[in-house]
């Protein structure tokens, strides 16, 4: 033994004159001039540590981890040191347990082996007598590297401190327990229980972890949003404590008390107010309160006003309240800040569909953050704005939009290109000023323009022999001087080989003067564009393409010329442009002459150039003041993939925040903002110009039928379908099957007829959960068997009715062969069941023939229609 302790001491006493303290370590790595220095330092250090847990020094155990911990964060493996880490924590030497616990943390995982080996070390050093640090240790680990096994063994230890009478330690334990939760989610029901507790505690600490334990509970299972509802006013009172508490060092942070833990509090609000109205008229007041804060200025500040913000838009919250908060993040477009402008814009991307008139307010500010040098806002606002074009500014929109264009960077052509094309497709006033802004964006940024705007401007403009004119000559005055604009040269070239027989004649209508255009300059632009060695294939071909045509257009005595042009692109090494020369060559000659002028023709009428020119005044005029008027028609889909925004109003009477949209059942691929309320209304009670007429005849329509005894009963509609010569719609599934012996009565309310089209609405409360429900089925037939197309209704619901599902339409047309009536189906709740009958006001328009129909008829269902199933003895 003597023998043994004697070399115990000298071992001791040799590793204590080699070791080195961490300092010194890294001195000794940061004096390292070369990677191959340093890592000869640190494996002579690893090397010697090895020895050192041979030797089982415990003395040193404790620097060698600390040391481990520094290599740990260079990048060396350092695995060999785990168990020398629960051994740490194992010591009843706090200064060891430090050391080891973040031994743990830094060098273990979830995946390490030696993890569970360590329960029982840190389970024990839960326990409250063994003092607040050595626990609060152990609760950091556990939040840091812990195991679903783990967290199941020392769930019980984790509730029993978050009622410790210490608050360091309470606060600790609220925030394993959501590390818990995280792991074992099907323990939720067990902190649930106390979350009334903590948050009875005033501790900023605890009440901060209390918040962040409940949104993980509501993330994890929704249905304890309903059970913690009752508690909305416990927390509305906490948050204003908050706000009349005086100056507090520990928590204020640029004059506002704890931003962090109101932050918190709002995130918790916010989740229990949607789709609740009670929980979210209790947080009205505060609310407001929050956003009149007139000190914006400072970033905390702002942090509170975001998510009040965010709150406010969630939440069932009123009108004046809602436009308060957009109000907040127009505030915020205006902020020197980039990231307060960049976080303001993405939530009123989500804002636009809720309240479209509130956000269109700050359009000014928007055109503005497209000029910022942030490209990420630039292209935020412009995703933004693109939500906000209507037919009523679309002009002043693409003015700007064009401005901006002309010094925009290269990069940011595309988009602002893109945005201003599309603007004008969606939402022109005429076919003249479409025309004019897409050949206006062509000429200022043809390179960055897509392929399909050119194409849908070439089909608008084959679709208006009126225009045809106008437009060849307006592409060739901006066509000859930008030919590095290589969607203007490929329009352009299409252009004149088309419509080029009108350059030779001069052109004037008030708008545009142009003189005549010779042959021999329409070929020598052409020839420019053919002889630059960079033009593409593409334009190449398109210039092929028009000489040909031209060769029929310009006259006989040209064809030389031209042939010689062709000829000069045999020798491209493109071979789709050596094809289509060699066979232009061929087709030039003179046994063709007389059969290539009908060889080669003008482009037929396509389907898509007729449905682009359809319903589209030439030139401004008494059409263009029509549609600003009208503003309900067509609503489309923004190029960035925005939803439309829905509308939103005022006090504008009873119906005034009750007006629901029927969305199409296949929306067009770019989608603008719908109309707001105001004008809606203000169409469909005062009048602008559209003639409502005479209220329809209201025809109750009851239909009995005896129900099988080996099945559901069939739906009367069929029947009232085949009055008007058309396939009945396949009947859908009913909720519950009719039992034997029963006659079942459906209520039909005829709501318009016209020439064209027959709309009844046909209502029905089978399986609903609550007896004031009611299902109504919207069914639009055709009358006259013609095509009617662009159906769109609206509707305006009386204060006692709620609109609480809305189903897509199944289609917006009655075309061709396909002769089935339009549906739609909808579940509506009366508040005053048995004393107010349902009413509704509708708008239905559409076009027939070529004409547009509008009309805005009454629809009423009777009084007595509460009960349709009647049982049969």
């Amino acid at each position: 033994v003597s023998t043994q302790s004697t070399w115990d001491i000298q071992i001791s006493i040799q590793w204590r004159m080699t070791s080195i303290k961490l300092r010194e370590l890294i001195r000794q790595v940061r004096l390292c001039k070369t990677a191959a220095e340093e890592r000869a330092v640190i494996t002579k250090e690893c090397a010697l540590i090895r020895n050192a847990f041979k030797e089982e020094l415990a003395e040193f155990r404790a620097r060698n981890i600390a040391k481990l911990i520094f290599m740990n964060l260079l990048g060396y493996p350092t695995s060999f040191s785990q168990i020398e880490c629960l051994k740490l924590v194992a010591s009843p030497k706090y200064s060891d347990k430090r050391i080891g616990y973040l031994g743990i943390t830094q060098l273990l995982n979830e995946d390490s082996e030696v993890l569970m080996m360590g329960t029982h070390s840190i389970k024990k050093d839960l326990v409250e007598s063994q003092g607040p640090f050595t626990v609060s240790l152990a609760l950091t680990a556990l939040c840091e590297v812990s195991t679903a096994e783990m967290c199941r063994e020392m769930y019980s230890e984790i509730q029993k401190l978050t009622t410790s009478t210490n608050l360091f330690i309470k606060k600790k334990a609220t925030m394993s327990a959501i590390r818990i939760l995280r792991k074992v989610p099907d323990m939720v029901e067990e902190f649930a229980k106390l979350i009334e507790g903590l948050l009875a505690e005033k501790n900023h600490g605890v009440q901060l972890a209390t918040f962040a334990l409940m949104r993980e509970i509501m993330q994890i299972d929704p249905s304890y949003k309903q059970k913690f509802r009752r508690l909305v006013s416990v927390i509305v009172k906490t948050h204003k404590a908050l706000l009349s508490s005086g100056y507090t060092p520990d928590f204020d942070i640029s004059g506002i008390t704890d931003p962090f833990l109101q932050v918190y509090i709002l995130h918790a609000l916010r989740m229990l107010g949607e789709k609740n109205e009670e929980a979210s008229e209790e947080m009205y007041d505060l609310l407001s309160q929050l956003a009149s804060n007139p000190d914006s200025g400072k970033s905390t500040a702002n942090a509170i006003l975001y998510e009040c913000a965010r709150t406010i838009i969630s939440i069932e919250s009123s009108p004046g309240l809602k436009v308060l908060g957009i109000n907040i993040l127009g505030k915020f477009l205006a902020n020197k800040d980039s990231n307060t402008k960049y976080v303001a814009l993405n939530l009123l991307k989500k804002v636009v569909s809720l309240d479209y008139e509130a956000v269109q307010r700050h359009k000014a500010t928007i055109l503005e953050c497209i000029k910022e040098a942030d490209i990420s806002i630039r292209k935020g606002a412009l995703d933004l704005l693109s939500q906000l074009v209507n037919k009523s500014n679309v002009k002043s929109i693409v003015k700007e939009l064009i401005n901006i264009l002309i010094v925009a960077e290269p990069d940011f052509q595309a988009d602002l290109a893109d945005t201003i094309c599309w603007g004008a497709e969606q939402f022109s006033p005429n076919i003249r000023w479409q025309i004019d802004t897409t050949i206006r964006v062509l000429t200022l940024a043809g390179m960055h323009v897509k392929d399909e705007h050119v194409f849908t401007l070439i089909h608008l403009i084959t679709a208006c022999p009126d225009q045809h004119a106008y437009a060849v000559h307006s592409t060739f005055l901006g066509f000859k001087d930008n030919l590095k604009q290589e969607g203007l040269v490929m329009f352009g070239m299409w252009m004149i080989g088309e419509f080029g027989q009108f350059l030779l004649n001069p052109y004037s209508d008030g708008t545009l003067s142009a003189q005549a255009i010779t042959s021999e300059q329409i070929l020598k632009i052409i020839e420019e564009i053919l002889e630059n060695p960079k033009t593409s294939s593409k334009i190449r071909d398109y210039g092929l393409t028009a000489l040909i045509k031209l060769s029929v257009k310009l006259g006989s005595d040209n064809v030389p010329q031209i042939n010689s042009l062709i000829t000069s692109q045999l020798n491209w090494p493109i071979s789709e442009v050596q094809q289509r020369a060699n066979e232009f060559i061929a087709l030039l000659n003179a046994k063709f002459e007389e059969k290539r002028a009908k060889l080669i023709c003008a482009i037929p009428l396509s389907k898509k150039a007729e449905s682009l020119a359809k319903g589209k005044p030439s030139r401004a005029g008494a059409g263009e003041d029509e549609e600003k008027t009208a503003g309900i028609d067509g609503t489309a889909k923004s190029p960035t993939g925005g939803v439309p925004p829905a509308t939103t109003g005022g006090s504008l009477g009873v119906l005034g925040e009750l007006l629901v949209d029927i969305p199409d059942s296949a929306p067009e691929q770019k989608q603008a903002p719908a109309p707001s309320i105001t004008s809606i209304l203000e169409e469909i009670f005062q009048g602008s110009g559209v003639d409502a007429g005479p209220a329809p005849k209201q025809a109750l329509i009851p239909t009995q039928t005896a129900a099988s005894t080996s099945g559901p009963v069939q739906s009367p509609s069929t029947d009232l379908l085949n009055l008007f010569g058309s396939s009945p719609e396949p009947l859908p599934a009913q909720p519950a099957e009719v039992k034997k012996d029963t006659v079942v009565q459906k209520t039909k309310v005829q709501a318009y007829l016209d020439k064209y089209i027959r709309i009844d609405f046909e209502m029905d409360n089978r399986g609903l959960e609550k007896p004031e429900e009611r299902k109504i089925q919207v069914i639009a037939a055709s009358t006259s068997g013609d095509d009617i197309t662009g159906f769109n209704l609206k509707i305006a619901v009386q204060k006692n009715v709620k609109m609480l599902e809305l189903s897509p339409a199944s289609k917006t047309s009655i075309t061709g062969a396909d002769q089935k009536p339009i549906t739609q189906e909808m579940k509506v709740m009366n508040t005053l069941d048995g004393t107010k009958p349902i009413a509704m006001k509708i708008m239905v328009t559409y076009t027939a023939k070529g004409e547009n129909v509008s009309a805005m008829p009454l629809v009423s269902f009777p009084l007595n229609a509460q009960l349709f199933t009647i049982t049969v003895k």
